[in-house]
């Protein structure tokens, strides 16, 4: 069993590499529920529950390694507005400047 509880406003949260498939829709569930904002959305397809804010991140180095820092976080907001998207990425390098 999984639970993670995230407060608005809306922030990461994680799950192990061995969970995620059923909670992003890759897999189907073989128990339980997935919530969102008290929403069920065990049932939404993949490409749903990804415009609703859920997706996975995988924590390995090359995924895209022919890419940019800036590329890469360009591809992790590609549904974001671009004017939204080039705030949030100056966001992150004045966060982290050695980016």
């Amino acid at each position: 069993m999984v639970g993670v509880a995230v407060a608005a406003p809306p922030v990461p949260a994680g799950v192990a590499a061995e969970g995620v498939a059923p909670v992003t829709g890759e897999l189907p569930l073989l128990a339980g529920s997935v919530r969102l904002r008290g929403v069920d959305v065990s049932r939404w397809p993949e490409e749903r529950r990804t415009a609703a804010g859920i997706g996975y991140v995988p924590q390995v180095r090359d995924v895209f390694s022919g890419l940019t820092v800036e590329e890469n976080l360009e591809m992790g907001g590609y549904r974001v507005p671009r004017h939204v998207l080039r705030d949030h990425i100056h966001q992150v390098v004045e966060t982290f400047p050695t980016l």
